[in-house]
């Protein structure tokens, strides 16, 4: 699954074929996933006065940052030397090229290169988790799996989905969105404080780090009855009495406010399809192994590796 979403972001955002790629930066991204999460919360120093397991990790940190940066910095290389066309941008890689600050001055190519790498990495990484445990959730739910594949064969026949079917598929999107509340990709969020305040009696002061977690949130018994099961319905219109009266914050697998996912609205689009595809052509079951535990590491993934049985649908 990191493979395949790796491969989308980089043809429809930049224009690039990374299939000869996909492999070594899944790899490199997996490296990255296993000293980010803690350099992030650890409250540890990792400068050059830092112990000896911060060393360690923070050049494991810097191997896995270059492996993933050099082939954003190719990417805006090859760019370059082909030229931006004229009139409108034709991905984001040409906006970037076209960008200007306020002083007319245009971002310098490693500063593109890091937004590239950081649209490749949050637009595949999290789209791969939940196509993952979608996909084992769908055959531990055999009866969720049945309407999918009913909604699949009215809706399409035998052809591939298009975008504009994602609207005729509320199943599908029901799906994604009930994993999505049980395996969030960005399971803790975290915002440092710009002033002190006061929240739910509890002081906290200017400077502090503050976590907030959508997998907590997602399995509170106060928003979601049978909160450790997995039922579609509750993002079904008409099929879920008590989802008007829900929370506006109950679910926020993309965040909330300003600093929301900028990725959400292509990273639903994608999932809806890529389940649609998947479960029309073929029909994946767990081994005896079951599902994983999940890893809290950057993201919400499967701890070790998620196995299946593959066969094709008739």
């Amino acid at each position: 699954m990191g493979a395949l979403t790796l491969c989308i972001a980089g043809q429809v955002l930049f224009g690039a074929d990374l299939s000869g790629k996909a492999s070594e930066l899944v790899r490199v991204m997996n490296a990255g996933q296993r000293i980010a999460g803690p350099a992030m919360l650890l409250p540890v120093g990792w400068g050059p006065a830092s112990g000896r397991v911060a060393k360690v990790a923070a050049r494991r940190m810097a191997r896995a940052i270059t492996g993933a940066v050099g082939p954003a910095g190719h990417l805006v290389a090859a760019r370059r030397v082909a030229g931006v066309p004229e009139g409108a941008p034709r991905d984001l890689l040409d906006v970037l090229l076209k960008a200007r600050d306020p002083g007319g001055s245009p971002l310098a190519d490693a500063e593109i290169s890091d937004e590239v790498t950081t649209f490749l990495v949050t637009g595949s990484e999290t789209s791969a988790n939940v196509l993952a445990w979608a996909l084992a959730l769908l055959s531990a739910y055999p009866a969720a799996r049945e309407r999918l594949e009913a909604e699949l064969g009215s809706v399409l026949g035998s052809r591939d989905p298009q975008a504009s079917d994602v609207g005729r598929l509320p199943w599908a999107k029901a799906v994604i969105c009930e994993t999505m509340r049980l395996y969030p990709p960005a399971w803790s969020i975290e915002r440092d404080t710009v002033a002190a305040d006061v929240v739910a009696g509890v002081p906290v002061p200017a400077g502090s780090m503050v976590v907030i977690s959508p997998y907590l949130i997602h399995r509170h018994r106060e928003f979601w009855p049978d909160p450790a099961g997995f039922d579609p319905r509750r993002f079904m219109p008409g099929e879920n009495a008590g989802a008007g009266a829900r929370h506006h914050y109950a679910f926020i697998p993309f965040g909330a406010g300003k600093r929301a996912c900028i990725g959400s609205a292509f990273a639903e689009l994608e999932t809806v399809l890529l389940l649609a595809i998947i479960a029309s052509r073929f029909r994946l079951e767990l081994t005896p192994a079951g599902i994983p535990k999940a890893a809290g590491l950057l993201s919400l993934r499967p701890a070790g590796e998620l196995r299946m049985q593959l066969s094709r649908r008739a």
